[in-house]
């Protein structure tokens, strides 16, 4: 890439924040998205098509705009499945009290599952703190929170559909405690 190529970019600077302003929802992940871009053609300046800089930079603009959306995208499905999580307590639910069922169910999973689940979802630990305690990545937390969540699903509903449905409402262990 040529000092006429990189000028002509500069040059258009405006442009291109408007064009990304109008695709995302505030100033400042355009101006990230924007700073983004830039630091690509510093990284890999081969790339730029001279002569053509100007509609090859609009192109990895709609790409910036794109991923960002599709990572949105992702960690609003993640968060949607999180809140619906049948092991996940609610609001209304006094922390730390659980039915017989469930501890039965907890007590089926590996001693890692258990282990993080009691971590995070009893204590309130944030899985990041669990993970370097247990010499994790984060991810690999995340993914074994999230599988001993999905597991303990589903045992709760093999073990007593109504706890896994409706918080013991109308169950045989009546109502929270271990020892109920």
């Amino acid at each position: 890439m040529d000092g006429t190529s990189l000028e002509s970019l500069l040059a258009n600077r405006a442009r291109f924040l408007s064009f990304i302003r109008a695709r995302v929802p505030d100033r400042e992940s355009a101006e990230d998205l924007l700073q983004q871009a830039y630091a690509r053609i510093v990284e890999r300046p081969e790339e730029v098509p001279v002569g053509h800089e100007v509609p090859w930079f609009y192109r990895v603009l709609r790409n910036a705009v794109i991923d960002r959306h599709r990572r949105h995208d992702v960690e609003r499905r993640r968060r949607d499945a999180w809140e619906k999580d049948p092991t996940r307590e609610s609001d209304d639910q006094p922390r730390g009290r659980v039915c017989r069922c469930t501890m039965r169910a907890l007590a089926s999973l590996k001693p890692q599952y258990i282990q993080i689940i009691e971590a995070v979802d009893v204590h309130g630990r944030p899985a990041v703190e669990v993970a370097a305690a247990a010499g994790l990545s984060p991810t690999n937390a995340y993914v074994r929170l999230h599988r001993a969540r999905r597991l303990l699903g589903e045992r709760l509903r093999a073990i007593c559909r109504s706890c896994a449905d409706s918080a013991c409402v109308d169950c045989h262990c009546k109502g929270s405690g271990p020892d109920a």
